[in-house]
């Protein structure tokens, strides 16, 4: 692949863990799984430098701030 670097990792066994399920569960490799959490938290930090939140409705209807600055 053009434009990547082959990089080599230590996460504790939890979070490798939950990578392995996640690509499982979605039929991805644990790389895409990766490329996609790096890309997910790379957005949701972006908006909130720029004043944005990022909220959660628990299934009570109570919403709970996720990411501050």
């Amino acid at each position: 692949m053009k434009g990547t670097t082959k990089l080599a990792v230590n996460l504790p066994s939890e979070s490798v863990n939950r990578l392995r399920t996640y690509a499982e569960v979605h039929e991805i490799t644990m790389t895409e799984a990766l490329r996609m959490a790096l890309g997910t938290q790379d957005f949701l930090t972006k908006e909130v430098c720029k004043g944005g939140k990022v909220l959660v409705e628990d299934k009570r209807g109570k919403f709970h701030q996720l990411l501050t600055v």
